[in-house]
């Protein structure tokens, strides 16, 4: 005789009594996913910019040269 799980009877029982998930549990999930999308955006936002403020401080150096501002064609330039 086959034992079945009690959760996917009890699962099988709410999908035939109510054909999909109550409203409150999508909305719940909404608001979990809109809340980790927030935390993630501002993750990757500002990780970046703290880890270089981070060697910065510890003395780390930033081996990626700076390109020079470019000066736009009507500026005057000082002669020495």
């Amino acid at each position: 005789m086959e034992q079945e799980n009690n959760f996917k009877a009890w699962e099988d029982e709410l999908i035939r009594n109510h054909n999909r998930p109550p409203s409150h549990i999508g909305n719940n999930l909404r608001q979990n996913m809109g809340f980790f999308r927030l935390f993630g955006d501002l993750f990757e936002l500002y990780m970046p910019k703290m880890f270089k403020i981070i060697v910065q401080v510890v003395g780390g150096t930033d081996n990626v040269p700076q390109t020079p501002r470019r000066q736009p064609p009507n500026t005057i330039q000082e002669q020495p």
